[in-house]
Parts: structure tokens; C-alpha cells; sequence
């Protein structure tokens, strides 16, 4: 269990979740902290949902539709704010934490420290995962699916942006934290395996290409946001990263053109977003 001179909870965003898959990521993050909150996006098989808490001070915050990613992570963060844990490690449904992963994460909590984050193993990129020198390392963004979320940085900052709905949220977060002055930090001793997409690994010119076969919507939102990122806080090669996901559906991927029409009519959604 974690020091409690540091409070920690634990927040798990839902959305029709495999039951078996979620109860094992329950059961793994229940150890490790005194309080775990669910925030479910409007789940078909929430009764289900429902059964996987134990917890007697544990609680579901229950949407009745899919709100997007951002804006759960924000009721999660608000609930943790609320009660007055200054830290709150964030997962996917599908995520188990490794054991200790809390309380090792934990020794690099610091008041300006915005949020501390695993190495990630993906799924189907084992071969080709980065080794890194150094244990702990500063860096421009983490995912949120097994990090440590500094609740009083997340209300400086005004929280996660909720019109990003999903993909990008954890990146643009992370940059304005940086920015802002509150680090974020990566230890690489702490790993999490995470499933993106189904992730596959192909080489070109003998450079490794990452794959990830997500579906039309996702390919919408990706493309879509980042426009609205790059136009919102002139972050990453919007071009270059856009034409990346055009060729990678080209070249690798099934359903060419429906994708390839989501992905057009995301970049036009945010040409045209509001900021």
C-alpha cells in the first residue's frame, strides 16, 4: 500500500468493457491504493460493470452516454480533487497494473511534478520497443493508462480537453502542463503493457512503421485533432503527421476508403473547430 502521507486513488474510465478484463485491472489497482473510482461512458453491460466493485468506499460515476475519454479523466480528476487526493493514477479498462507499480511511480511525486508515467509495451511492437539509458526522464507527454495525475496541477491547468472526446487527450494535456512550468516524467523501470489498436509492425525502406488498424471514427478523431491541436498550442508537424496516416491507410490497411474519407473529414472538422 501506498505511503499515506501521499494520497493516492485510483480512477478507471469505462465503455462496454470486457467484464473478466476489468475485473482483473480492479482487482490489481485495489491493491495497490485505499479508493478506486469508475467513471463509465455509458456501458451496455453496465449492471455488469457494476458487480466488478468491491470496494465499500469504492464508487461508479455513472455518464448514461459516451462523453469521450477527456471528459471522464476530468470527472475522475474532480472526484479525486474533491476528496482531497493529490494524486490519482488514471487506467484504460484493459489495463492491470503491475504489482507495486503505485508505489513505486510514487517516488517521484513532487508538488510541481504534473504527471508521472510508465515505459509502455505495446501490443504486437514487442520486438521493436525502445531501451532506454535512463531510468527516470523528462518528457513531452505520457499516456494517462497508468500514470500519476498531480490533481492540483490538473485544476491549475483547467483539466483535460473535453473536445478532444478521444486520441491527443493525454498529449495536448501534457504539453500545457510542460509549458505551464509543471514537468512530466517517464520511469522507465515501470512497465505496462497496453493494447493499441491492433497494432502491427511493417518495415519500409527499412524503417519500422507502426500500424495500428483503428477503425473509421478513430482515424476521424485522430486526424481531426490533430489540426485542432497544432492550430490550439502550435504543437507537432500537423502535415507530416497527417500525411503519415493517409500513407499508412494506402499502403497497409483494410476498408481504404471509408477511412480515408473519415480521415478528410476530420481535417476539415479541425480546420473548422472552434478554439
Amino acid at each position: 500500500m501506498v505511503n499515506n502521507a501521499i494520497r493516492i486513488c485510483a480512477g478507471i474510465v469505462t465503455y462496454n468493457p470486457d467484464i473478466t478484463r476489468l475485473k482483473d485491472n480492479y482487482e490489481s489497482i485495489s491493491k495497490q491504493v485505499d479508493y478506486v473510482i469508475i467513471c463509465d461512458n455509458g456501458s451496455n453491460n453496465i449492471n455488469e460493470v457494476k458487480k466488478v466493485v468491491t470496494g465499500s468506499n469504492d464508487i461508479i460515476i455513472e455518464l448514461g452516454q459516451n462523453e469521450g475519454i477527456a471528459y471522464a479523466l476530468n470527472r475522475l480528476c474532480e472526484c479525486a480533487y474533491k476528496n482531497k487526493y493529490c494524486w490519482i493514477i488514471t487506467l484504460d479498462q484493459d489495463s492491470v497494473c503491475p504489482q507495486n507499480m503505485v508505489s513505486i511511480l510514487s517516488e517521484h511525486c513532487k508538488n510541481r511534478t504534473a504527471i508521472i508515467g510508465p515505459h509502455i509495451l505495446y501490443k504486437g511492437n514487442e520486438e521493436y520497443s525502445a531501451k532506454f539509458q535512463k531510468r527516470l526522464e523528462k518528457v513531452d507527454w505520457v499516456i494517462t493508462s497508468g500514470s500519476l495525475t498531480n490533481t492540483k496541477v490538473w485544476k491549475k491547468i483547467n483539466g483535460f480537453d473535453d473536445f478532444l472526446f478521444i486520441d491527443k487527450v493525454d498529449t495536448e494535456y501534457c504539453v500545457r502542463a510542460n509549458r505551464a512550468g509543471y514537468p512530466v516524467i517517464r520511469d522507465n523501470a515501470v512497465v505496462l503493457n497496453h493494447e493499441l489498436g491492433k497494432m502491427t509492425c511493417k518495415k519500409l525502406f527499412g524503417k519500422v512503421i507502426y500500424v495500428t488498424n483503428h477503425n473509421e471514427m478513430r482515424i476521424y478523431y485522430q486526424c481531426r485533432n490533430i489540426v485542432y491541436i497544432y492550430r490550439k498550442i502550435s504543437y507537432g508537424n500537423c502535415i507530416l503527421d497527417l500525411l503519415k496516416i493517409i500513407i499508412k491507410i494506402i499502403l497497409y490497411e483494410n476498408h481504404k476508403i471509408l477511412k480515408l474519407k473519415n480521415a478528410f473529414k476530420g481535417i476539415y472538422n479541425g480546420i473548422k473547430a472552434p478554439l
